[in-house]
């Protein structure tokens, strides 16, 4: 399946359908179904969990989930809302549509579009939003320290 690396916490939007257009500074003639990995890099990007209020570190360095790109165009000035980007002219709007969300195993993330074996994808149903709580952040536990982190509003 063709894969595509994006920092956290977009990778996680984009999976949920909250974030459904992806901006790019390049286009794809691929469509169809797309791994979304979320990069190893920022390692420590913290939320806030409204189910109990903890604040716990988001998967990095793994695939998260797997969406439908349905379109790559030019990006509109009305892509910003669905997007969370400013409009830039120059950039491509990626269109997705969430399928489903996968165990977090870690994987190597590539720049552009790379392959990642189907043997190695598992998905999770879509019935099962507790998957965070069922597969700790690959990247290592590490719980938020407010004498050794600056989490802006959270």
């Amino acid at each position: 399946m063709k894969a595509l690396s994006v920092k956290q916490p977009w990778a996680c939007l984009i999976v949920e359908g909250i974030k459904p257009i992806e901006i790019r500074s390049w286009a794809t003639d691929h469509r169809g179904p797309l791994l979304v990995c979320a990069s190893a890099s920022p390692k420590n990007t913290f939320w806030r969990d409204s189910r109990d209020n903890e604040i716990r570190l988001m998967h990095a360095g793994c695939m998260i989930g797997i969406v439908n790109l349905v379109d790559v165009r030019k990006m509109r000035k009305a892509d910003e809302e669905d997007s969370i980007s400013d409009y830039d002219s120059s950039a491509y709007s990626w269109v997705t549509e969430p399928v489903s969300f996968v165990r977090p195993d870690k994987l190597l993330g590539k720049l552009r579009l790379f392959d990642v074996p189907d043997r190695s994808i598992v998905r999770i149903a879509n019935d099962e939003t507790d998957w965070i709580f069922n597969y700790p952040a690959p990247q290592g536990e590490i719980r938020y320290n407010p004498k050794t982190c600056d989490l802006l509003n959270i």
